[in-house]
């Protein structure tokens, strides 16, 4: 990948993400006009002209707002502007010309670093989103051990979180109960008494 070493990947970006917002109103059969009226209802006015300027590429840079109200008006995700991987292989960044899935999954927290804020939230989310659907497969084989080792994870999780005082997130009862429960037994193994 080639680094970029000069100020012009801004521009180059705002220009990749004009081409996505062509792309996109195209589809939809909306025009530049039809498009600005749909920012307004989304809570912020872009003009007419500010996106004709973005699509052909003589916008210098582009407010993290204007990419939000643009993807709620055009009803696809802020990513897909951003990261438009369905015709694009790369995005050129501060950090040079890196593969835009790649760049897309970092940006996102996907591709996080570990034991980041992000990274903690996004584990957390996916972890009770997986216990959640444990409880489908109470007919599968495995499935209480499998429930076991998601809750204690989420568990050591929960603490890792409490211990940095960052926010816990709120838990479906059923998750909460049987974090409860596990909690319980643990404490009971190690003969701690509640109190």
């Amino acid at each position: 990948m080639k680094q970029s070493n000069s100020p012009r990947w801004p521009r180059e970006w705002t220009a990749q993400v004009g081409r996505a917002v062509v792309r996109c109103r195209k589809q939809q059969g909306v025009s530049a006009a039809r498009l600005s009226e749909l920012c307004a209802e989304a809570g912020f006015p872009i003009p007419r002209n500010t996106i004709t300027n973005l699509e052909n590429g003589r916008k210098e840079a582009l407010p993290v707002h204007e990419v939000v109200v643009l993807a709620e008006a055009l009803k696809v995700s802020p990513a897909d502007l951003l990261f438009p991987a369905g015709t694009d292989e790369t995005v050129l960044t501060a950090r040079g010309e890196q593969d835009i899935v790649t760049t897309a999954l970092w940006f996102s927290g996907a591709g996080y670093v570990a034991d980041s804020e992000l990274s903690l939230y996004v584990d957390h989310s996916v972890r009770v989103n997986r216990i959640q659907t444990l409880f489908l497969d109470e007919t599968r084989p495995g499935w209480q051990d499998r429930l076991s080792t998601e809750v204690g994870a989420l568990a050591v999780q929960r603490e890792l979180m409490a211990e940095r005082r960052l926010r816990l997130p709120e838990l479906p009862r059923r998750v909460s109960d049987l974090l409860t429960d596990a909690s319980m037994r643990v404490r009971a193994r190690m003969g701690l008494a509640d109190g």
